[in-house]
């Protein structure tokens, strides 16, 4: 099982990027929205050709074609809501899971990448190396406790959020 510490962290985090070499676009993608949404500022929001990008991102051709059922505006107004900055935890995911298409490992990568020092990207993966499921619950409760997890795990190491991600779904790919 996955312990968490700083050394196993950066091993496994390590490994990760020398396997995203073969597919550098996954880099691009995930620097392309952040800065995206951090040239933005306080008013981030994100449209259909972005929810579309981050969806083949985070789960490439399942999600797309739910995605594309959402409209433009309805895109732009939820997520404009979703990431304000006053907006609390629970609300910014419940604005997302408005969207056709998002569920809450597909809420955490928008919400990774408007706020990547808030928030973690859930993944079956991750989820297996730290509790040994493999299933995810789609719930807040468990969302939350998830979130909540991965912040204990950068107190303790001072790893940043996706270094931890990255090690936690390496660490699956490896030993599951």
């Amino acid at each position: 099982m996955f312990k968490g510490t700083k050394d196993q962290i950066t091993k496994y985090a390590r490994r990760y990027d020398e396997c995203a070499k073969a597919k550098p676009q996954d880099k691009i993608i995930e620097e392309e929205m952040k800065d995206l949404l951090d040239k933005r500022g306080k008013q981030k929001w994100i449209g259909k050709d972005e929810l579309i990008k981050i969806a083949d991102w985070k789960a490439p051709g399942r999600i797309r074609h739910l995605c594309d059922k959402n409209e433009r505006e309805e895109i732009k107004n939820i997520t404009r809501k979703a990431l304000a900055v006053n907006t609390d935890h629970r609300a910014r995911t419940d604005h997302l899971l408005k969207l056709h298409g998002v569920r809450y490992p597909m809420a955490s990568v928008i919400l990774h990448f408007a706020f990547p020092h808030e928030y973690p990207i859930l993944d079956r993966r991750a989820i297996w190396s730290l509790r040994g499921e493999k299933q995810l619950k789609d719930s807040f409760k468990d969302w939350d406790k998830y979130c909540k997890k991965i912040l204990d795990i950068v107190k303790s190491t001072g790893c940043k959020i996706r270094e931890i991600d990255k090690a936690l779904w390496q660490y699956s790919r490896e030993n599951q």
